[in-house]
This record gives structure tokens, sequence and C-alpha cells, in this order.
């Protein structure tokens, strides 16, 4: 029941940052199948986005699925692990500490930054993508972009020494994460078999943090593709219950508000069945 206990994360919408990250995932997926076949869902781009995400397949390398396997994936956060390598970048306007004033707006971030320059797994083609990435958050910042972000480097340990005094593991590439989980920006190192699949893993475990859609609700075009049981009778029970409650003249019926009261729905919405 561990993918069923997992939750959403991956919403364009700032309305993520009030989502209760410890409800059940079979529940999020329920309220989601509902909104969507009611058109209450503003934002179907998301379930379609996250339902993109590729399969957790194997890397193809048996020592690196192993080394995958062990440490239970890629993980979101500030993490150092076998297979990757994380940190918090904060936000441009964060200059305090316990509610301080600590710094200018920047040198937090410049601070955070500095830190990963300084790591000893850095080669020179690491150094020319962290500089792109420094400036793409400064891009952002002049856009009006402004969150703490989580830069991950996407990597395995070597099994044997480095030649030439290459670092002691091989990165295949950066991932840039938002605040509420969406990808800002990626740069593939390795573009081989094995790169290409730790990048697409990376993706799949850190933005959804470890759950599968596939498993659970599938959204493509507006269509259900594939809704898992359990997600059915869930949203069965919630759409009853809404019904009663509009019944009752508990809730209101958004079927009937305009676009004039409230959100323009912007993609049809998909049928029931």
């Amino acid at each position: 029941m561990d993918l069923i206990n997992a939750a959403y994360v991956q919403l364009s919408s700032p309305i993520v940052r009030f989502l209760d990250k410890s409800e059940p995932a079979v529940d999020t997926a329920a309220k989601w199948l509902c909104d969507i076949r009611s058109g209450r869902n503003k934002h179907k781009d998301v379930v379609v986005q996250a339902c993109k995400v590729a399969r957790r397949e194997p890397i193809g390398n048996k020592r690196i699925d192993a080394m995958v396997d062990r440490v239970g994936g890629f993980m979101p956060g500030d993490v150092m692990s076998d297979i990757q390598s994380s940190s918090f970048i904060r936000a441009h306007s964060d200059v305090g500490n316990n509610g301080l004033v600590v710094a200018k707006p920047g040198d937090l971030r410049a601070f955070d930054l500095n830190k990963v320059y300084e790591s000893k797994y850095n080669s020179s083609e690491d150094l020319f993508v962290l500089n792109g990435i420094r400036d793409y958050l400064d891009h952002l910042t002049r856009d009006g972009f402004d969150e703490k972000t989580t830069l991950v480097r996407v990597m395995h340990v070597r099994d044997k020494p480095a030649p030439n005094g290459r670092p002691p593991v091989v990165t295949h590439g950066w991932l840039l994460f938002g605040d509420r989980g969406q990808l800002l920006m990626e740069q593939c190192l390795n573009p081989v078999a094995v790169g290409v699949a730790m990048m697409a893993r990376a993706k799949a475990d850190i933005s959804l943090e470890h759950f599968s859609p596939y498993e659970l609700l599938r959204i493509e075009e507006g269509c259900e593709e594939f809704v898992a049981p359990a997600v059915r009778e869930r949203a069965a029970e919630m759409e009853a219950w809404r019904q009663a409650s509009i019944a009752a003249g508990y809730v209101r019926d958004f079927k009937n508000v305009g676009d004039d009261q409230g959100e323009a729905t912007h993609t049809q919405s998909a049928p029931r069945g």
C-alpha cells in the first residue's frame, strides 16, 4: 500500500502550497477525477503533465540498478547518496535566518550556489553547467520568479579510482526543481542509454515523490485512459457525498457557475465512464 499512501506534488498552480501531502494518493487522485469529470478542475494540464512522466524502468546496468534499489531511488530535498547530490538554493528575496536579517537580497542564494561550485565531484563540464544554472536563476528573478529551488546532481559513484584526476563520481546531468516540485531546467551531460535512463528516473522520482500516476490515474488530452478501481470507487463515494450536500444546500453546485463567477476552464471535461 506504499503507492496508495504517496501523494501528488507535481502541480503548476500555487494551490499546491495548501495541499496536505499526508493525504493518501488514492484520495488525491479521486478528487482530481471528480473535478475533471465535473469541469471544476481548472488545472487539467497538471494531470496530463504528471501522467507523461515515464514509468520507473530499470536503468539497464546491473551495478547502477543495484545502487538505485539500495538507496530507494532519488529523493526530494537536500540529499546525499550514491546516485544523487542535491542542495536547497534559497530564493533571491531570502535575506534572513530565524527571523533575523543577515544578508542582502541574492547573497544567501549565492552562498548556496557557491557550496555546489566547491564540490569535489565537479568536472569542468559541471562548472560550465552550473554557470548556466546561475544565469538562468538570475533570468527567472528578473522575470519575477522568486522561490526556493532544489538543484540535483544525477550521478553514480565509480567502482574504481577515476582516471586522470577525474571526479570520483560519474555525473549524468543536472535538474533544477522549483519549490512546488515543478521541473525548471534540466541538462544531460551523459547522453548515452544509462545517462538518459538515470535522468528520466530522477525526474520521475523527485517530481512525483515516488508516486507513479500510471498505477492510479492516467488522463491524456482530457480523457480517461486508465483509472484504478480504488480511485474509481473513492471518486464515486465523493461524488455521492457532494450530490447529497448540494441537495441539502451545504455545497454550491459549481457546474452552474459561469466563467464570470469563477476561473474559466480552458480544456474540455473528460467524459464519464
